[in-house]
């Protein structure tokens, strides 16, 4: 740029009190615009934050919970287990119990027949 390039009305001293009040409301809204998006900036950090550490603490609570879950069910399958082998511990008993119950029903159905073999006997001998 030469000095023919320059003109008078480019200088400060030139410029009407207009230009001033234009220039410094457009830099006014320009400042008050740059802050409001730092300030958006500032919030939307601000809620960036809070949401990682709101994460964080479900998180923390979500293996809390699951922690708790898994040893409540270690717990309901130790106690189920134990049930379990009383249950086929009486069912085994039980099973055994009817073995000789049919081993007995069977020997007093032996004896029965053999009693009416004695009694058949014993009316045609007389």
């Amino acid at each position: 740029m030469d000095s023919s390039d320059f003109h008078v009305k480019d200088t400060p001293a030139s410029m009407s009190s207009m230009d001033m009040v234009t220039k410094d409301s457009i830099i006014q809204q320009a400042q008050e615009l740059i802050d409001e998006v730092n300030d958006k900036r500032k919030h939307d950090e601000l809620f960036s934050e809070y949401r990682k550490q709101l994460e964080k603490h479900v998180e923390k609570r979500c293996i809390t919970a699951q922690q708790q879950m898994v040893a409540m069910y270690e717990e309901h399958g130790r106690l189920m287990e134990e049930k379990l082998k009383k249950l086929f511990s009486c069912l085994d008993r039980v099973g055994k119990a009817e073995s000789e119950l049919m081993a007995f029903k069977q020997s007093l159905a032996m004896l029965y027949q053999e009693m009416q073999l004695d009694i058949d006997q014993i009316k045609t001998s007389t």
